[in-house]
């Protein structure tokens, strides 16, 4: 991803509330403006700070975008290091969530289905989810696989 075409985006999609955020990535761009070939990366915090404000904000266009660059560099999902694993769990929740909040119960499942890990957030997330987007049917059955998986 372009950090240019990144910092454009954030900036005209994220609250005044984030510039902390949006300083640093400001500083970094103009210290390096070659967007072709500069290396930007986003932690995991980071990456899941900015799917939460997707989420809050109902930005489905930029969270799905994230969504799409998380997926080119595997590492941010790859939870088959027992080092890296409690961050990618938090960048899995921050997906979940972040669909849930936007609407697309579609996309929330198939994040959860994909998940290796499913820790109570990420339970709780897909239980409210569908009950905040009232399929109330589907929300008891998820309850009902948490109750019988033993994870509460």
């Amino acid at each position: 991803m372009k950090p240019k075409w990144l910092f454009q985006k954030l900036n005209s999609y994220l609250p005044s509330c984030s510039s902390p955020l949006s300083s640093p990535l400001k500083t970094l761009i103009l210290q390096n403006p070659s967007s072709e070939t500069s290396n930007f990366a986003l932690n995991h915090g980071d990456i899941s700070f900015l799917l939460s404000l997707c989420g809050r904000e109902g930005n489905l266009r930029l969270g799905s975008s994230l969504h799409a660059s998380i997926i080119k560099s595997f590492g941010f999902l790859d939870g088959n290091d027992p080092n890296n694993l409690r961050n990618v769990i938090v960048v899995w929740n921050s997906l979940l969530s972040m669909y849930s909040r936007c609407g697309e119960l579609r996309e929330a499942t198939k994040v959860f289905d994909h998940m290796l890990v499913k820790d109570t957030i990420s339970w709780n997330s897909r239980i409210s989810g569908l009950l905040n987007n009232g399929d109330f049917e589907m929300g008891f059955r998820v309850f009902k696989q948490l109750y019988e998986s033993g994870i509460y």
